[in-house]
C-alpha cells in the first residue's frame, strides 16, 4: 500500500466515522421503545414497534461501524491494515476505499458469506 493510499483510506475513514456519529442521535432517538400510553391503533402500535427495532438494530450496526473503523485508523498507522482476518492475505485497494471495515478479502467474504 502507498502512503497516498494510506492518506486516501486515512481520510474516508475519518470521514465515514464523523458520518456515522452525525445520525446516532437520530438513531438514538427512534430507537427509544414506543411509550404504551400514546393513544395509537392496534396496527399503527405495531408497525411503530417494527419501525422502533429496525431503528435499534441499525443503531446496534452504526456503533459496531465505528468500532470496525476506530480499529482500522489503528491498524493503518501501525501496518496491519488491510491484511484478511482468514486467510492473511491482502484485502484488495478497491474493497479497501469502498468498505473500509472491511476485515476480509473478496474470496474469504465470498466463503464465508459476509
Amino acid at each position: 500500500m502507498t502512503p497516498e493510499d494510506k492518506a486516501e483510506l486515512k481520510s474516508a475513514i475519518e470521514a465515514r466515522i464523523a458520518e456515522i456519529k452525525s445520525n446516532l442521535a437520530s438513531l438514538e432517538e427512534t430507537s427509544k421503545p414506543v411509550e404504551p400510553d400514546v393513544s395509537l391503533g392496534r396496527l399503527t402500535r405495531m408497525d411503530a414497534i417494527q419501525i422502533q427495532k429496525m431503528q435499534e438494530a441499525n443503531l446496534k450496526t452504526a456503533r459496531s461501524n465505528i468500532l470496525k473503523l476506530e480499529e482500522g485508523l489503528k491498524k493503518l498507522d501501525d501496518g496491519t491494515f488491510g491484511i484478511c482476518h482468514y486467510c492473511k492475505g491482502t484485502i484488495g485497494i478497491e474493497r479497501l476505499k469502498a468498505l473500509p471495515e472491511s476485515v476480509m478479502c473478496i474470496q474469504c467474504a465470498e466463503k464465508y458469506g459476509h
